[in-house]
């Protein structure tokens, strides 16, 4: 059903969705729906005047899908999927601005299988943390503008995959103790 601001309405709510409401003038959606323990899908929002997305879904551990949203002012995406324990995939993301923060961004996604591209345009001020206990990631897009500082910590799977030589994904190199390095390229 659409209403005359064209805002798109579910007329029903179980928990687990939320409905489509027209978020074109939002500019932060920190903590949006932060500690929704029963959602599971989310309807695509307008974020394309949004700078904010810090702990946007942080707690959601039921979430199951997130569809693909603008990333192209976004400055701050830090806990933005922290402990999103049910998340296997999220889209990838470019923003045109400097992305400032991302630490603990998909922190605790322990059912997350692959790491999204991040495309930005400089360096990523604060990635301490990006991926920490990530223990189903299995495949992770070059780094390329990212700080290596703790991006990786405890990514079980990563570690298993790499643990009979050294390989290398982006700067990092794998070794058998496991311990993601980076190399300096």
């Amino acid at each position: 059903m659409t209403d005359s601001n064209d805002t798109i309405t579910i007329s029903t709510i179980d928990g687990s969705t939320i409905p489509a409401f027209n978020t074109g003038k939002v500019t932060t959606m920190a903590s949006m729906f932060n500690a929704c323990f029963s959602l599971i899908t989310i309807p695509t929002l307008t974020t394309t005047n949004v700078s904010n997305m810090n702990s946007m879904f942080s707690s959601a551990n039921s979430l199951q899908y997130v569809p693909n949203y603008s990333y192209a002012i976004c400055t701050s995406i830090g806990s933005m999927f922290n402990g999103c324990s049910s998340l296997q995939y999220i889209p990838n993301m470019t923003t045109t601005t400097a992305l400032a923060n991302a630490y603990s961004a998909f922190q605790g996604c322990s059912s997350l299988l692959a790491a999204p591209t991040i495309s930005v345009t400089t360096n990523i001020a604060n990635t301490i943390s990006m991926f920490a206990n990530c223990k189903s990631l299995t495949t992770i897009a070059v780094f390329d503008k990212y700080d290596k500082q703790l991006v990786l910590d405890t990514c079980n799977e990563l570690d298993k995959y790499f643990i009979s030589k050294k390989i290398k994904v982006g700067v990092f190199e794998y070794y058998s103790e496991a311990n993601p390095k980076y190399d300096g390229l």
